[in-house]
């Protein structure tokens, strides 16, 4: 996601980034994809972009009816990040078990190609190659550097709080935020008035968000909107966007928000 900038943003000093994970951080559905390929591979499964998109279709459709979804603790976790955290989504460093939701897909998935799959053995080799493909994107590391040398940074971000916080932690962006906000800790989606709700909770006396910062406009853009915050969208092609609100600042990096 991170190429040149279209446009500089001033920004008042000391003021509050907020600023989005998945996506806009660190890759999320590459590295998915990545992983899923190295533990098809591990497997000796049938490999291809063809086979892993039936898995991950396959994965959707078992998470929808996966009870511990309800769970508060699974608040925000797509289909795709549940086949790589614990059924309580408490502990990361749980061994996924044959009755977990990672395995139980692994097994489903055997079945349906007419091969014997370990559920259990799958998933844990699937935990270890996407854990292994944790990284920021280029250039993060020093536009955080730069940003937070003028600007109080925070995290906004859905998923469960062990998963998110091992993405911030093998990333090495932990340390960039003053404040982590998760849905599931923080008990609302980013797109929920809740989470709006958290932020200005958060938000010392004479303390604003400058700007919600993240690439995708139906959860950060509605996050600035339910707390009249200016959205940044981190984009590809800035003419692109019809989920964007009128007023949007598009950028191509986060660089695109330092000072001249």
């Amino acid at each position: 996601m991170a190429l040149a900038s279209t446009e500089e943003v001033v920004v008042e000093p000391n003021s509050v980034l907020l600023i989005d994970l998945d996506e806009t951080l660190i890759p999320d559905r590459a590295a998915t994809r990545k992983a899923l390929a190295q533990t098809f591979h591990s497997l000796q499964l049938p490999g291809g972009q063809r086979p892993i998109n039936d898995f991950l279709l396959l994965t959707r459709e078992l998470w929808r009816d996966y009870p511990g979804r309800q769970s508060v603790d699974a608040l925000g976790v797509s289909s795709w990040e549940a086949l790589w955290t614990d059924a309580a989504f408490t502990d990361m460093g749980t061994t996924p078990t044959k009755a977990s939701f990672p395995a139980s897909v692994w097994t489903a998935y055997g079945e349906r190609i007419g091969r014997k799959v370990d559920g259990a053995q799958a998933a844990e080799a699937y935990v270890k190659a996407r854990t292994g493909e944790i990284a920021a994107y280029s250039g993060v590391v020093d536009s955080l550097t730069g940003l937070s040398e003028s600007h109080t940074l925070w995290l906004a971000t859905d998923g469960s709080s062990p998963l998110q916080r091992l993405k911030l932690a093998r990333s090495g962006l932990q340390n960039f935020f003053e404040r982590v906000l998760i849905s599931a800790e923080v008990g609302a989606l980013k797109s929920d008035e809740g989470f709006a709700g958290r932020v200005s909770q958060e938000l010392t006396p004479g303390q604003q968000v400058a700007y919600v910062v993240g690439d995708n406009p139906m959860t950060d853009g509605v996050l600035a909107a339910h707390g009249n915050w200016p959205f940044a969208h981190l984009t590809i092609d800035p003419a692109v966007c019809p989920d964007c609100a009128p007023g949007t600042t598009h950028i191509r990096e986060l660089s695109g928000l330092m000072r001249p």
